[in-house]
């Protein structure tokens, strides 16, 4: 398995009006919810390259989901992205061991990330 620490800042509701923001609020899914405010991802690849899980995180480090999980499949790995397609795009990235990807994962499973 590799191992990658991906920074994707989420702008993606900066802009939305305020019945917008309260429609969300109420009925957007939870995992929605929480794949909106993680700004960092931490990616497990399979030796092919293919997302096998993936946790996203909060700007400081707080793990918020990681999937797959009962309620939801995936964010990232819903792109087809492989392990070289995240190497070569522009944002801030970095390698990270099996061992802080199953501390983060476990942390979450623990809650049954539900």
């Amino acid at each position: 398995m590799i191992y990658l620490q991906i920074h994707i800042k989420n702008d993606q509701n900066k802009n939305d009006n305020f019945f917008i923001k309260v429609y969300n609020l109420f009925f957007s899914n939870s995992c929605n919810k929480l794949i909106d405010l993680s700004d960092i991802w931490m990616l497990e690849f399979t030796n092919e390259g293919i997302i096998n899980r993936e946790i996203g995180l909060s700007e400081e480090l707080i793990p918020l989901i990681a999937m797959p999980n009962s309620k939801c499949y995936g964010f990232l790995s819903d792109t087809q992205m492989t392990y070289d397609d995240f190497r070569n795009e522009k944002f801030k990235q970095k390698e990270i061991s099996s061992k802080i990807f199953e501390m983060y994962w476990n942390k979450l499973e623990t809650f049954d990330n539900d």
